[in-house]
């Protein structure tokens, strides 16, 4: 009940129905999640989650159980929609549009989106969820392989004698694996399905304005050497702030007098604590210039304002992510932060 294409034969392919039927659909409506869960554990944290996720979610958002882990949170793809959509009827192509999360945002910024998904029951979701949002007339969605899709927009450029890209920007965030990627200490983009490289260098061909959504312990140097030796990219940690639960801690005292041992239990108070949620790295011309005046490279409302200009490109910049993509770390509390984005930029 709560799989796509991959229970779907050849024949229902070719004849897929993409609009959403609620007697037949029901069981993908998100605010219904808890009846058709199978595994309700499995739920928990993303329940928890649900309107980090969509904020319409109680007007007939829909998802599958691959969805609930795999949809970028609403406030992180407002944020990319922010960075990528400099003037309205910029074209951008998500590669890999899923339920439809950032796709949305970027049509309610203003752009013009060719949405990709291999999985046609993806794209009812998406279609249904653009509705709900009031975007559907400016995404063009296209089910297929993200491959055979772009190598026909390469094929548009080929009679030309100027290169000339239709496609202004191209929006990357394939598949990462599930949520077993987090128990891992890095992530390697060659070992992606389809693989990460292969994926990087055919958006290339149709824009140099890439920007590239990944898990928060991809391995940094893959991720600078897809620029080339001339070129630019920026990592964009993501980080949510949250409050850990209170922990409760026994303490017991003893004396000679049995009637004086006292067991009480201490309550510890809460902490605010920033974790990096994933990582965005931008290329081309999105890498946003490095102000070193503010120390910092600038928010997308500077960018807009235009208070900034090439010239005040500094020095390039990188910060170590080798030491935090080695630690371990735990998702223990994760579904209870308080879904603050920050954002910490380094051109590099």
């Amino acid at each position: 009940m709560w799989s796509g294409s991959s229970e779907l034969s050849f024949e229902e392919l070719q004849n897929f129905d993409f609009r959403f039927i609620p007697d037949r659909d029901f069981a993908f409506i998100a605010r219904k999640a808890k009846k058709f869960f199978d595994n309700k554990s499995f739920l928990k944290k993303y329940w928890n989650q649900r309107y980090t996720y969509f904020s319409k979610l109680d007007d007939g958002i829909l998802m599958d159980r691959e969805s609930w882990f795999s949809v970028t949170p609403e406030k992180i793809a407002k944020h990319i929609a922010n960075r990528l959509v400099k003037e309205k009827d910029t074209v951008i192509l998500d590669g890999f549009c899923g339920a439809g999360g950032n796709s949305i945002q970027l049509a309610l910024k203003g752009a013009i989106v060719y949405a990709i998904d291999l999985d046609p029951m993806k794209l009812r979701f998406a279609l249904e969820n653009a509705k709900i949002y009031g975007v559907a007339d400016r995404i063009n969605f296209i089910c297929g392989n993200f491959f055979h899709i772009a190598e026909s927009f390469i094929g548009s450029q080929s009679s030309k004698k100027e290169k000339f890209f239709p496609i202004d920007v191209v929006f990357l965030s394939p598949p990462w694996g599930g949520p077993s990627y987090l128990k891992k200490k890095i992530f390697s983009l060659e070992k992606m399905t389809p693989n990460g490289f292969e994926i990087f260098e055919i958006a290339r061909q149709i824009s140099p304005n890439i920007a590239y959504f990944l898990p928060r312990n991809t391995i940094t140097t893959q991720l600078t050497s897809l620029a080339g030796p001339d070129g630019k990219v920026e990592i964009e940690k993501c980080l949510v702030e949250y409050k850990k639960p209170k922990k409760h801690i026994k303490e017991s005292t003893f004396s000679d007098d049995p009637d004086e041992n006292v067991e009480s239990n201490q309550e510890k108070e809460e902490e605010l604590v920033q974790k990096c949620k994933s990582l965005t790295v931008y290329y081309g011309n999105l890498v946003a210039e490095f102000d070193p005046k503010l120390k910092r490279s600038p928010k997308p409302d500077d960018f807009i304002e235009g208070t900034l200009t090439s010239s005040q490109l500094n020095e390039p910049m990188i910060e170590n992510l080798e030491e935090e993509n080695s630690e371990k770390s735990s998702d223990k509390y994760q579904e209870n932060y308080d879904d603050e984005l920050w954002d910490n930029r380094d051109v590099i």
